[in-house]
């Protein structure tokens, strides 16, 4: 291509694009009037300055300066790995003005685009950030997704429902746990074994099975959560959901329900509850299985305290080794608990029973303690 550069002195070469940058911003030459390279470069091409002919040929020769002093850049982002964050700063110059000028690595892979540079090229990758198994066999899936030639991270909050068709259903879940997004599709027939299905990059496990990144890969924008904080914070929200679903799920039952007589009349009313899922460990201290009673007793004006054994380790000559503490229940747990007993709804007393303090729960033994003590009182708790 023919150069307006007829010669080599210092500073020629600056000028001239200062002259063309000029033009191309307002239209005219610096001084008014045609430098005197500009005519002897239309000299060269056979025209004469400000002709269509010698613009198209200034262009194109402005264009080739432009990609050569760009070309270091494209290189250097060419270079990058596919799972460089585009924000990241790769360059920060501070101005004698104070401003703060940067390039990012998105930006070195845009002048590698612009130039057509081969930019790194990997596999679609879908990192596992975290993996839970929810109720009714769903698994929820925290992944940061990573498309080839991509110049950032997408994070992915997923929740995998298997059907009855032997497929399985993947909702791809906003902040607030509704869905964006949904696709099915066929897992693998080893999926189960989470050694076969997954594979590694490095330290991290990554998903390998075709049929569940092709199902990814078709709402990777629709279901992205723009940074890792915010996919954390909706990941902690979905399970805090789960825990407290299982909570509400439990089976408790009704082990006995009493009136207590004061002087012949009825009096407080006395009820055990058994959780009948409770897991069997032996306890250090009663020997018997872990903590699955709560004893409540309700006072004629609706008050409700849930009672739990309290052991001094150095009572007084005279006073009980075993003594009988209590609190009050707030009134809507109390109300529904009341209400659930009264309807036989397990639900109802599982969501009344999750309001309250997991330290309220006794062992049977220790359940047994508490209700003779509070009978051999007369009522008196």
């Amino acid at each position: 291509m023919t150069s307006p550069i007829t010669n080599t002195r210092p500073g020629h070469i600056a000028s001239v694009l200062a002259d063309v940058v000029h033009r191309r911003r307002t239209g005219s030459w610096p001084s008014g009037k045609v430098p005197s390279w500009a005519s002897e470069y239309a000299a060269q091409i056979g025209t004469k300055a400000g002709t269509a002919k010698f613009d198209e040929t200034l262009d194109r020769w402005y264009v080739s300066q432009l990609e050569e002093a760009l070309r270091p850049f494209a290189q250097a982002g060419a270079a990058l790995s596919p799972r460089t964050d585009a924000a990241g700063t790769a360059v920060a110059i501070q101005g004698d003005d104070g401003k703060k000028l940067t390039v990012t690595y998105g930006q070195l892979r845009q002048a590698a685009r612009m130039l057509g540079e081969g930019l790194r090229k990997l596999q679609d990758q879908a990192e596992i950030i975290n993996r839970a198994d929810l109720l009714d066999d769903r698994v929820l899936w925290q992944l940061r997704w990573m498309a080839y030639y991509a110049d950032k991270p997408r994070w992915l909050l997923l929740r995998e429902t298997p059907l009855n068709d032997g497929r399985c259903k993947l909702e791809a879940l906003a902040y607030d746990g509704k869905v964006r997004s949904t696709v099915t599709f066929v897992p693998a027939a080893d999926d189960g074994d989470l050694k076969v299905s997954l594979s590694r990059f490095g330290a991290v496990p990554m998903l390998k099975d075709a049929g569940r990144l092709d199902a990814i890969r078709s709402f990777t924008r629709t279901g992205d959560l723009k940074g890792r904080g915010t996919l954390e914070e909706a990941w902690s929200r979905r399970i805090s959901d789960d825990a407290r679903e299982r909570r509400y799920r439990r089976r408790w039952a009704v082990v006995s329900d009493v009136h207590l007589n004061v002087a012949g009349v009825p009096g407080d009313r006395l009820i055990r509850l058994r959780w009948l899922d409770a897991p069997v460990r032996s306890s250090i201290i009663t020997g018997d299985r872990s903590e699955s009673d709560l004893v409540f007793r309700v006072g004629a004006d609706g008050e409700t305290k849930v009672l739990y054994g309290n052991e001094p380790w150095q009572p007084k000559p005279g006073e009980p080794r075993w003594r009988v503490a209590s609190y009050v229940v707030e009134a809507d747990n109390a109300n529904k608990l009341l209400a659930g007993i009264s309807a036989g709804s397990v639900r109802m007393i599982a969501e009344a029973v999750a309001g309250i303090t997991d330290s309220a729960w006794i062992h049977q033994t220790e359940a047994d303690r508490v209700l003779q003590a509070v009978q051999s009182e007369g009522g008196a708790s």
